[in-house]
């Protein structure tokens, strides 16, 4: 047991409605929309204010919030699951490594990666030890490496453009939009037609099913497991690496470092948002990330073919992809 405010708890409440939000949607999947009065039920729990008894310590147990969870997804998914496609059951064993079951699947894949696993916190990926160390990340890893080499490149960029007589205000306009406006593009478009991609079923490899779940399945079937909501190294610095290498193709010298560390800048926003989203970092997602974490859920919880921007929704507005809200 450990001390908490009920507003921790309230977080997983929140989860918790968002799935069940999405079973009685998955029952009723006759009907394209959801009906009205189940989405202003889910706005009214998720958008209410705190309480005063909210503010009150109690004595908390998550397992036992995440085990109640668990038991009513459990019930909940093997009900719509025999009433949807007519699955009998789960083939795959999570106490062992799943990559190497993902086989197993076929082409029932797409439909049980989007299935979320509430009352799992901790899986395993990989038989190998430091393979399995490899594939997780602490959220703290992501600003502690990244933050140094954004001000390195910051630096020499600064120093090119101070140099060579050049503008600063266009330097620091660079940066900005490449933090405001390239980065949400690639984010936008990696998740929506990479992570998301529809596949005919003859493209349906065995090997495309790891390759996927090892970079978003994973989170997709367990949105809850911590050490897995941000990107690790292994991943992010080779892109960091590519995006520097295309800001130099693009720009001069010196406003390329302003480009590149604007990207970087972007994807260190994200992840942050992200993991605040997902984990309630600070609060942020009870408070000043409220919105955007009620919208983030839905993408998990409620339709995963909508909300695909994290750290902005400009272009969910722009290609009609925002989450339903009424």
């Amino acid at each position: 047991h450990r001390r908490v405010t009920a507003n921790d708890a309230r977080w997983t409440s929140d989860v918790t409605m968002c799935a069940s939000f999405a079973r009685r949607q998955s029952r009723s999947r006759a009907s394209d929309a959801p009906s009205a009065q189940s989405v202003r039920e889910l706005n009214h729990q998720l958008d209410r204010e705190p309480s005063p008894a909210d503010a009150k310590l109690v004595t908390v147990d998550p397992r036992d919030v995440l085990a109640h969870a668990a038991r009513s997804t459990s019930d909940s998914d093997a009900s719509a699951s025999d009433a949807d496609d007519g699955a009998t059951s789960d083939p795959i064993d999570y106490d062992e490594p799943l990559l190497a079951q993902l086989e197993r699947l076929g082409d029932a894949y797409d439909a049980w990666v989007t299935r979320a696993r509430l009352g799992a916190t901790s899986t395993r990926l990989f038989r190998n030890p430091a393979l399995e160390a490899l594939s997780k990340t602490h959220w703290s890893v992501v600003p502690v490496f990244w933050m140094p080499v954004i001000a390195y490149v910051l630096y020499c960029g600064y120093v090119k453009v101070i140099e060579d007589g050049r503008s600063g205000a266009f330097a620091a306009a660079v940066f900005v939009a490449s933090a405001r406006g390239a980065w949400p593009t690639f984010e936008y478009i990696i998740h929506r037609f990479v992570f998301h991609a529809k596949r005919r079923r003859e493209h349906r490899w065995a090997i495309w099913n790891q390759l996927h779940y090892l970079f978003h399945g994973c989170h997709h079937k367990h949105p809850q497991e911590l050490l897995r909501l941000v990107f690790p190294l292994t991943v992010s610095v080779p892109v960091g690496y590519a995006a520097a290498r295309a800001c130099s193709a693009v720009f001069a010298s010196g406003y390329a470092e302003f480009a590149a560390a604007g990207f970087q800048f972007g994807y260190l926003t994200y992840d942050m948002t992200h993991y605040a989203v997902h984990g309630n970092l600070f609060g942020l997602g009870d408070h000043a990330l409220k919105r955007r974490r009620v919208k983030h859920l839905r993408h998990h919880y409620d339709d995963h073919t909508s909300g695909f921007g994290v750290t902005s929704s400009a272009l969910d507005a722009v290609c009609g992809t925002l989450p339903r809200t009424h």
